[in-house]
């Protein structure tokens, strides 16, 4: 599809000049728009679904919705929005044409091209009749009748300033514990916003697809922990604990799909080796439903197979290796597309599925997600979050899913360093040499500063006066020249 993408982005002032005179012979709203605007206009429109058609991002149809409503005050009639995009796609299958011995590729990239025409036009369709079903869906605005809603840009995620919090300072006897309860997450302002950005992307458009965000990074430099700050955020702001599935054990066993029982054992209460594992399964299912109500215990067989204890088919019958793989793939994508929506009727937010670590996930899973990716029912939204370091390029089968999203995790800088060292230490009166040593460093990594700041307050070379802390002993020479040196003295007892 990506030559006749390429082919519409090179031409679309000329086919812009070519569809002019259909479009206003056959559409009164069209006749009596602006030439030039109308021009503008279909060349605007064609770009959008461009993009639409490389992204799958309901936000592009947004923009196509606005550039049409530019036309008329009152409102375009679908009939014009439908139009004008048929048009488009005559023209480009005529023109884009390539040599006999390339037809057959060319036939395919039409037939992508026209299934990516009819995904936007049903939405726009399903938009102009007002039937969204979908978590925290804005209220519209009043349209005129038989006309098609535009919708706002969405709202920018303001720039939250890092504050501090009131602090109960406990007996200096206890510096440890002090230092714990003060640790939180400071900087990431943008990281945030992004992920703010893919969960208003799914929340807010009835037609939008299940979201990935990969975070990516070396390590210590605060992966996890930015999932766990934009997960409380999440809880924040909708006064109920998000539910999120997570994965965070490191690969115990050579199995394959070894991170889905990470998964699924919490959500049935399945342990390793538990004689009741198939009972409480059992029992889960049973409350779980599909879309249409009926609970999903059939599925029990499969799902015990996820967890490692084969069980015979409620039937009895024998099946293939690929009839049991597909009844197996099956029963994960009912099971989370039935958490999904419980999710969304007990919190008003998507399913969170966090796979920390995720460059130890083997291929079997990481087709299993792909799997859900696809298969699970966009009106049971997943965000799904990972975690890898800065060498690991995400799978195909994820990694070219059209709502896929990657951040790259930079270092620290000497202000975050500095917002890290006062949250750790509040409050305190550090020398500014202390401070540029520690910061100097920690090479940018929080973790290694804040171990570090932990354990200068052990060995007693930081302490408090009166209420702030300060340092208690000058600095070794060349003690902090590599910090890490300092956490691993820490974490063997040194």
């Amino acid at each position: 599809m990506e030559l006749l993408l390429g082919y519409i982005e090179q031409h679309v002032s000329e086919l812009a000049a070519d569809l002019l005179p259909s479009l206003r012979e056959g559409d009164a709203a069209l006749a009596s728009a602006d030439p030039v605007l109308l021009k503008r206009v279909v060349e605007e429109t064609s770009r959008h679904l461009v993009r639409y058609a490389r992204t799958r991002d309901p936000f592009h149809l947004d923009d196509l919705q606005r550039d049409l409503a530019a036309l008329r005050p009152a409102g375009i009639h679908l009939s014009a929005a439908i139009r004008l995009l048929f048009g488009v796609e005559d023209l480009v299958a005529i023109r884009a044409m390539p040599d006999p011995e390339d037809l057959e590729e060319y036939v395919d990239d039409l037939r992508a091209l026209r299934a990516t025409l009819r995904e936007a036009i049903c939405t726009l369709a399903d938009r102009y009749q007002q039937r969204f079903v979908r978590v925290s869906m804005p209220s519209m605005e009043p349209v005129a009748q038989g006309t098609l809603p535009v919708r706002p840009p969405p709202p920018v995620e303001p720039q939250r300033r890092v504050t501090r919090e009131p602090s109960v300072v406990p007996a200096p006897a206890a510096p440890e514990l002090l230092l714990n309860s003060l640790t939180r997450p400071v900087g990431r302002a943008e990281e945030l916003r992004l992920l703010w950005g893919r969960l208003r992307a799914l929340s807010a458009h009835p037609d939008s697809i299940h979201q990935v965000v990969g975070i990516k990074g070396a390590d210590g430099l605060g992966k996890t922990t930015l999932v766990r700050t934009f997960l409380e955020r999440v809880e924040q702001r909708l006064n109920h604990v998000p539910v999120a599935l997570t994965a965070p054990a490191a690969r115990l066993f050579e199995l394959p799909d070894w991170a889905i029982p990470a998964l699924l054992r919490p959500v049935f209460g399945a342990g390793l080796g538990l004689a009741a594992n198939e009972e409480r399964v059992a029992r889960t299912l049973t409350e779980l439903t599909d879309a249409n109500g009926r609970p999903l215990k059939r599925h029990l067989p499969w799902i015990m197979r996820f967890l490692g204890e084969e069980r015979e088919d409620d039937e009895g019958a024998s099946r293939s290796p690929r009839a049991v793989g597909l009844a197996m793939r099956d029963a994960l994508v009912a099971v989370i597309e039935a958490l999904a929506r419980q999710a969304v009727d007990r919190t008003g937010a998507p399913l969170f599925l966090v796979f920390e670590d995720a460059s130890e996930l083997d291929g079997p899973t990481w087709t299993r997600l792909g799997e859900l990716l696809r298969r699970v029912d966009p009106t049971a939204p997943l965000m799904v979050l990972l975690t890898y370091d800065a060498h690991f390029t995400v799978p195909g089968e994820v990694g070219r899913f059209g709502g896929f999203t990657e951040m790259t995790l930079a270092p620290f800088d000497m202000d975050e360093s500095e917002q890290l060292i006062n949250a750790v230490l509040d409050p305190n009166d550090l020398d500014e040499q202390t401070r540029l040593r520690l910061t100097v460093g920690a090479q940018g990594s929080p973790l290694l500063l804040a171990e570090a700041l932990r354990q200068l307050v052990e060995d007693g070379i930081i302490g408090r006066k009166g209420r702030r802390w300060s340092e208690l002993q000058p600095l070794p020479e060349g003690a902090v020249t590599d910090l890490a040196t300092i956490v691993v003295r820490r974490r063997l007892g040194l």
